[in-house]
């Protein structure tokens, strides 16, 4: 099974999305700006995660973006 090199990019750019999508829901959910529970966090940071990579993937393919460096 061969994956897609921008799809295999964009999965490794989700890690840190991810780590800070869950910060940031954690933050909002002791401040009291929001009410969830604690694994109810985990669940809302992939749901973040997971449309910021598939509008990234979609994004990059529309545009043949294979190289994403500023350069």
């Amino acid at each position: 099974m061969n994956i897609d090199d921008i799809v295999k990019q964009e999965l490794w750019r989700s890690l840190p999305v991810y780590f800070f999508s869950f910060l940031i829901i954690g933050y909002l959910d002791m401040e009291g700006y929001i009410s969830v529970g604690k694994s109810e966090t985990f669940v809302l940071a992939f749901l973040v995660t997971a449309m910021h990579f598939s509008l990234m993937v979609w994004y990059r393919k529309k545009e043949q973006i294979d190289n994403p460096s500023i350069f």
